[in-house]
């Protein structure tokens, strides 16, 4: 965008102190001068029977004994980074932030127009919720407020409701848009739901008190949520979100780089593969050398060691299982529509 426009758009990466090192080791030996970091704060977990920071009672447990609180935190860690005076100085007014998995996320000229002409000062985009989205954050409205409810919020006789597609019809995205000025002049007073993580650390029973950045929303009264088409939200969450990215799904466009998805019914299909054998992204590449064409297919389950040959086409629900332990495969110009494939 920023070749194709002649300006020059800051990117910023959020960092815990896990990642940070790593990040900026990686962003060096890369040559990507112009992405730039910034971290987030540091809490104590706290021990889930005295409600005490862990850190007091157990000297040795060095990170272990802390944690990032989510990325609710980015306002007051932009702020104390000084990027946020940072940017104001330069006279940027918006800033945009994405998960860094959504390879959907890019800059909207719509959005960013409707919040200089509406004078908005946050947006939530949120798309329709689909079977795969049961356990994404949703909003509410409370007193002519809107608010963002995540499922550790809900109650369990609730939860049903949460996760209906019928009842909540449309969940966060995570992109979201906020106004700088605004940003400066909340801060520090810009709050958000706590949501309570209960974890298991060393043996010891912890707590962590984390919030997101949908949550913040409520803070914001000139405050929309934008329903965006699908595309603007693809995940990377895990092997088979990578490869159905990689499969003819979707189209890299080179002048913009904007991912294009081309799914028949609307939404990717739902992917597994057996965790016993593709367990990283060497046994994908050595198991699928070659684009899936899965734009018809709703669910594609992979069972043991299965290699997949070239213009292998799949529609509808699809379960592909190995005949041997040994590796078996799956023939060029294999056709598979809706059924349970034994491969040789």
């Amino acid at each position: 965008m920023c070749k194709t426009y002649n300006v020059d758009i800051p990117f910023y990466l959020m960092n815990s102190f896990y990642t940070d090192n790593d990040t900026k080791t990686y962003l060096n030996e890369k040559g990507y001068e112009k992405v730039r970091t910034f971290e987030q704060s540091k809490c104590p977990r706290l021990d889930a029977e005295t409600k005490l920071p862990v850190a007091a009672v157990t000297q040795n447990w060095g990170d272990d004994a802390w944690y990032p609180p989510g990325h609710g935190n980015i306002f007051e860690s932009l702020k104390n980074s000084g990027v946020l005076d940072e940017l104001l100085s330069d006279g940027r007014e918006l800033i945009f932030v994405s998960n860094i998995d959504n390879t959907g996320a890019d800059v909207s000229f719509q959005i960013t127009q409707l919040m200089l002409d509406e004078n908005v000062d946050f947006v939530m985009e949120c798309t329709q919720k689909t079977e795969t989205d049961v356990k994404g954050g949703t909003l509410i409205d409370i007193n002519d407020q809107m608010m963002h409810l995540e499922m550790p919020q809900v109650p369990p006789e609730n939860l049903s409701d949460f996760c209906s597609t019928k009842v909540f019809k449309i969940f966060n995205t995570n992109n979201i848009w906020v106004n700088l000025n605004a940003i400066n002049n909340r801060l520090p007073n810009i709050r958000s739901e706590i949501i309570v993580n209960k974890k298991n650390v060393r043996g010891r029973e912890v707590l962590q008190l984390e919030f997101s950045i949908g949550g913040c929303i409520k803070n914001f009264h000139k405050a929309l949520c934008v329903h965006v088409n699908r595309d603007r939200f693809r995940p990377v969450k895990n092997l088979g979100d990578l490869l159905s990215l990689r499969s003819t799904l979707c189209d890299l466009n080179t002048t913009n780089y904007k991912i294009h998805h081309n799914h028949a019914m609307g939404v990717p299909p739902i992917i597994s593969l057996d965790p016993s054998v593709y367990t990283s992204v060497e046994e994908i590449n050595k198991r699928f050398p070659h684009p899936l064409v899965i734009k018809k297919c709703t669910q594609f389950n992979v069972i043991g060691n299965v290699r997949f040959g070239k213009n292998v086409q799949l529609s509808g629900k699809v379960t592909v299982t190995g005949k041997t332990e040994n590796e078996s495969y799956v023939c060029d110009n294999s056709v598979l529509v809706d059924e349970e494939y034994i491969a040789q």
